[in-house]
């Protein structure tokens, strides 16, 4: 007689194999903490996933600063000829717009140096939510809504450059 198969072996397999997926990718993470409820896994992986996007977006947001720096530091080595003297442009027509181009890259960067602590912010309130187990609803949608600020402030920054270069000559 050939014994029964369990009809629920399958379930229990793939529930095995998430639970191991899940330990290694939250091991990685330095949390030694155990995760069996669904709304535990859920909430790691979003704390993982947005940890991780956080993170790869500062580069991206570090070169823009780079490029915005730049652009900066020439309006205002462009202003400093034209009031000195030094510069072979009308002074009453482009001072003006020169000023104007200093003050919204100088309004970009602010807003990108912003992007950056926001998504540095994010990644870490995400991990230490994490690693102190934190199940309070506010706690865990922090560093969504921290992140998202940071995306605010790249299109901000991203809108002032973009009304800046329509100024340059």
């Amino acid at each position: 007689v050939r014994p029964a198969l369990n009809p629920r072996a399958p379930d229990r397999a793939r529930r095995l194999l998430t639970r191991a997926t899940l330990r290694c990718c939250v091991g990685a993470l330095g949390c030694r903490r155990r995760l069996t409820a669904t709304s535990s896994i859920r909430r790691a992986m979003t704390s993982f996933e947005l940890c991780a996007l956080s993170f790869t977006l500062v580069p991206g947001v570090g070169l823009l600063i780079v490029s915005t720096a730049n652009r900066f530091h020439h309006v205002n080595s462009l202003i400093r000829s034209v009031v000195s003297g030094s510069s072979p442009l009308d002074a009453d027509r482009i001072l003006p717009t020169l000023v104007t181009r200093s003050h919204r890259l100088q309004l970009a960067l602010m807003a990108l140096y912003a992007a950056v602590g926001s998504f540095v912010v994010s990644g870490l309130v995400a991990q230490l939510g994490e690693l102190v187990a934190l199940d309070a609803a506010a706690l865990t949608q922090a560093p969504l809504w921290i992140a998202t600020m940071g995306v605010a402030a790249v299109l901000t920054a991203v809108a002032l450059l973009i009304l800046e270069s329509r100024l340059a000559f």
